[in-house]
């Protein structure tokens, strides 16, 4: 059953993230309720260098976790905010 679940989780966000189209020029992506990181993953993997990736997540201990496995990444740029997404500045682009 684990198996069969994460198969269908890796799917899923795969899906979610297949919108994600490199096109020459640096992207800038944000990513809102990213909890533990399962869609994150399919997102950097689309992603490279000069790339930047925006987390935001509300829960602290998530935000634990997203540093642990995403903090030391270079390529892309990961930015990890513990916000509420209402505190995001309203000048903020991404693509």
């Amino acid at each position: 059953l684990r198996a069969k679940t994460g198969e269908f989780r890796r799917r899923v966000a795969d899906a979610v993230a297949a919108p994600i189209v490199r096109r020459g020029k640096p992207l800038k992506v944000l990513e809102v309720g990213a909890g533990t990181g399962a869609i994150t993953e399919a997102i950097v993997e689309r992603m490279g260098a000069g790339d930047e990736l925006h987390l935001i997540e509300i829960n602290p201990e998530f935000v634990k976790v997203l540093q642990d496995e995403f903090g030391r990444l270079t390529a892309p740029k990961i930015r990890i905010d513990a916000l509420d997404i209402e505190k995001l500045p309203a000048d903020a682009r991404y693509d």
